[in-house]
């Protein structure tokens, strides 16, 4: 998730890198050339941050599978790959893993907002919209680092019962 972060803080560098300075009308070639650095370290964050994304996403169906689940660890992150049902595949895939996760709840355990799933998934629908994309990517970022860290402890704890137990 901290490369969320910095991704974002890259991109706000690069467009400020490639603002024309006060009193002029163009940007210098050794701005053009930062901006233009700034958004490769920039894009490069966001490929990392979804590729993390999708790791936890799959090990977190991984340690929900049974019969009864709405998809598998495949299923959730290769149907993400389709353009334009993706908007609608998110809801089953995200959402879904933490309706799933807080079904395989024990005592004294905590669950997954499910509502900040859906909020993660909304933002993800939101970010390409104009002028709404930026705040709405912000939006993501924050919320998304607050869901996939529950995703992630969630993961462990299933992932330590089932050791528990193997081991008794």
């Amino acid at each position: 998730m901290i490369t969320s972060i910095l991704a974002v803080i890259l991109n706000l560098a690069a467009f400020s890198a490639l603002t024309p300075e006060e009193g002029h009308s163009y940007i210098s070639t050794s701005q053009k050339n930062a901006g233009a650095v700034l958004l490769v370290f920039a894009y490069a964050n966001l490929v990392a941050a979804y590729v993390l994304g999708a790791v936890m996403m799959y090990r977190g169906w991984q340690v929900v599978q049974r019969p009864s689940s709405s998809t598998t660890p495949g299923q959730a992150i290769g149907l993400m790959f389709i353009p334009l049902f993706n908007f609608y595949w998110q809801f089953i895939a995200i959402r879904g893993l933490a309706v799933e996760m807080n079904q395989r709840l024990t005592q004294g355990q905590k669950s997954i907002n499910v509502g900040l799933g859906t909020a993660v998934c909304i933002c993800m629908c939101v970010v390409p919209i104009p002028f709404l994309g930026p705040l709405a990517f912000v939006g993501y970022t924050i919320t998304g680092i607050i869901f996939w860290k529950s995703v992630a402890e969630r993961t462990k704890a299933i992932e330590a019962d089932r050791l528990k137990v193997v081991g008794q």
